[in-house]
């Protein structure tokens, strides 16, 4: 292992794979090496439990087909139901731990298959905006859905600006309860 915790790691690819990963590399004007330390990272956090907590990739045109048909009160419902049940996986199957860094990340990690995610710390809120481009249902189905989990765990959470693209949230730090309390 480096200095920077990295590991030489040197393996055979197919051809075609190699030039796919080349390309895109090149497009995103990133090395070819940090193009697959990216695509592993993705990997570990996220691909390999999506089949454990039984996700399906659905496209945003189908989602937004289907979020545009619920009312308000089905939103509700369905977010209350399962308000941060991929997040608290994600933490579980991946992170190990339940603390307030791990949540935050399972956060940041859960919404990016939906889109940009930023983060930023302001003292000691985390403000976390997530630009989806699906609609404004979706939108408001991800505030109930985090609002659901901020209520489950006592955490302080604001939605600071919803719309049909993109959701904004701060999230103050705080001691979470025990595993044991919402599992």
């Amino acid at each position: 292992m480096t200095k920077n915790g990295t590991v030489h790691l040197s393996c055979r690819i197919e051809k075609d794979v190699y030039d796919i990963l080349s390309k895109d590399a090149n497009e995103k004007g990133i090395s070819l090496n940090s193009l697959v330390n990216s695509l592993t990272k993705k990997f570990v956090a996220w691909d390999i439990h999506s089949s454990d907590i039984h996700l399906v990739p659905l496209s945003k045109e189908v989602l937004g087909k289907i979020f545009d048909k619920l009312d308000d009160q089905t939103l509700e419902q369905i977010a209350k139901n399962f308000g941060g049940f991929v997040t608290k996986q994600l933490i579980f199957l991946s992170l190990d731990e339940m603390n307030f860094n791990n949540l935050i990340q399972a956060i940041i990690l859960s919404t990016s298959r939906f889109g940009t995610v930023k983060h930023k710390i302001i003292d000691s809120k985390h403000i976390i905006c997530i630009h989806h481009g699906i609609c404004i249902n979706f939108s408001k189905f991800l505030s109930h859905t985090h609002m659901a989990l901020a209520n489950e765990l006592s955490l302080k959470l604001n939605i600071t600006n919803i719309n049909q693209n993109m959701i904004s949230m701060e999230i103050e730090e705080t001691k979470l309860k025990k595993e044991n309390d919402f599992i």
